[in-house]
């Protein structure tokens, strides 16, 4: 079902031919940018839309609801005999939470969405009031590129320091984006298997290779000595664990990761290696 703007009479004044979706930067959230491309029908005399409004629904036909937007251009919005095609323009504020729960449902893929347009047409002193809804794709690589002009991706980043290495090596920051790509995309193994790069891209110390032996024999043993290991020997076991963790995606196992088990050691991966900054 396409939506359609039509005059009290029944006729059609606009159709929406296209929908897009883009990013926009924001304070505490998420700015999405959602553009109506309008194939207009020239009216003979002007025709003024009112009260224009959007609402997103996710999918096709659960109606969970995403978020409701109005115009960002004054209204009402004119339509002459000389338009043949008009964008209107939304801005839809949507919380950590709210991608969030997108991205889990959207796994990686597209993914549909529900737009209910209403507004009001006046047309020679005529008012007829308008609710068409229509079900748009939105396509892999234009969500994700929405995300990153969000500025979604960097939420991985926040507060960790990330070191770079040496010149003829691999930067930190350039694994960490391809994993947080593969993740975007639903690759999910691919993500777990960058993560491995990171972790023994940046290898421990000479002296935390020392220490992780003895701590390793430690965590072994009793639950008395366990108790007795300090905090940096229980860093140095827990970036072992991990790093075990990661070992089916770099073997190419048949058992693959889910997306919160990619995200959950990606997220590690880039904490666990901001503890160890400084030996690198």
């Amino acid at each position: 079902m396409s939506i359609n703007i039509t005059y009290s009479n029944g006729y059609t004044l606009a159709d929406v031919k296209s929908v897009s979706f883009h990013g926009l930067p924001g304070v505490g959230g998420y700015t999405l940018s959602i553009c109506l491309d309008l194939s207009i029908h020239p009216p003979k005399t002007d025709v003024w839309l009112n009260n224009i409004s959007i609402r997103i629904d996710w999918g096709d036909k659960s109606q969970r609801m995403i978020g409701n937007a109005t115009p960002e251009e004054s209204q009402p919005i004119r339509i002459s005999q000389y338009d043949k095609d008009k964008t209107i323009s939304f801005k839809l504020l949507l919380m950590s939470s709210q991608i969030e729960a997108i991205e889990s449902l959207r796994n990686g893929g597209d993914f549909s969405v529900t737009i209910w347009f209403t507004c009001n047409v006046i047309h020679n002193e005529a008012t007829s009031n308008i609710q068409q809804q229509g079900v748009f794709i939105i396509p892999q690589k234009e969500w994700i590129d929405a995300l990153e002009r969000m500025g979604y991706r960097s939420t991985f980043l926040f507060e960790l320091p990330i070191p770079f290495m040496d010149d003829d090596k691999i930067p930190a920051s350039q694994i960490i984006h391809k994993a947080q790509s593969h993740l975007l995309r639903g690759h999910y193994d691919d993500c777990v298997g960058e993560c491995r790069k990171l972790l023994e891209a940046y290898a421990l110390s000479e002296a935390d290779h020392k220490l992780l032996k003895g701590a390793r024999d430690k965590y072994k043993d009793n639950q008395t000595t366990r108790e007795s290991m300090d905090i940096h020997e229980r860093m140095l076991v827990a970036r072992e664990a991990l790093t075990h963790a990661t070992h089916p995606a770099h073997h190419h196992n048949d058992d693959n990761y889910s997306r919160d088990q990619a995200r959950a050691i990606l997220g590690a991966a880039i904490s666990i290696l901001s503890i160890f900054a400084d030996d690198i």
